[in-house]
């Protein structure tokens, strides 16, 4: 009869492996394998090569048209400055919104925000002053990304992928087993955060996270199964 192991009242202790109650144990295999479904997690931080920057151009004037037309002058002031750093004019957008306030009567109020995409990060300072020169107020601090966000998620998930089997090889040893191979990986969550988590990452930073499950296989160290022609 083929041997089953049993190995659901397992109780180990293996530094930088997940503790055996946070493990689930699944049907036994045969030929004395089993498989444990292992939690890995993983990131990978790059520094953020384009920076999102934002801010209002709000005028006000005897009527809305010509309040935008203000609007519209500062706006051209801006493309024209930000040419002169390399800036094109592709990388400088407007959108209108109503205004949160009205200005004093008879006059009408005219808002833009203003959103520029800038992959030159030197230039930062001299952006920032040339929307302030634009009349561009409430200017947000800048947001960092970058332009391929899946090549990180890519190495994230690898290296979620690489914790799962170092705690695989943890628990082979104490089982005294061997890692067969993977059966199934099953991505819990992943995502970008452009955010310093908890003072691990830097401003400017950008950082991918994933969390995974993977099925991994364990078998008998030594082949207990008989030589061919052994009766």
């Amino acid at each position: 009869m083929r041997k089953s192991i049993a190995c659901l009242g397992l109780a180990l202790s293996i530094p930088g492996a997940v503790s055996a109650q946070s493990v689930n144990y699944q049907s036994q295999l045969l030929l004395g394998e089993i498989v444990l479904n292992i939690s890995g997690s993983g990131s990978y931080t790059q520094r953020g090569n384009i920076v999102y920057l934002s801010g209002q151009m709000v005028s006000d004037a005897a009527s809305a048209v010509d309040a935008d037309a203000l609007n519209q002058q500062n706006f051209d002031m801006l493309v024209n400055s930000l040419g002169t750093m390399g800036v094109s004019p592709a990388q400088i957008r407007k959108t209108k919104t109503a205004p949160s306030s009205q200005p004093t009567a008879g006059q009408a109020r005219s808002v833009w925000h203003i959103y520029i995409d800038l992959y030159d990060q030197t230039r930062l300072s001299e952006v920032i002053s040339s929307m302030e020169g634009a009349e561009v107020r409430s200017i947000q601090p800048p947001q960092y990304d970058v332009t391929d966000r899946n090549a990180l998620l890519t190495f994230a998930r690898q290296r979620a992928i690489d914790d799962a089997k170092r705690q695989a090889d943890a628990y082979a040893t104490a089982l005294t087993m061997v890692v067969r191979r993977i059966t199934r990986i099953e991505e819990v969550s992943s995502g970008v955060s452009t955010t310093p988590n908890g003072g691990s990452a830097n401003e400017g930073d950008v950082v991918a996270n994933a969390n995974v499950k993977v099925d991994i296989v364990f078998g008998p160290m030594f082949n207990s199964a008989p030589a061919p022609g052994t009766p």
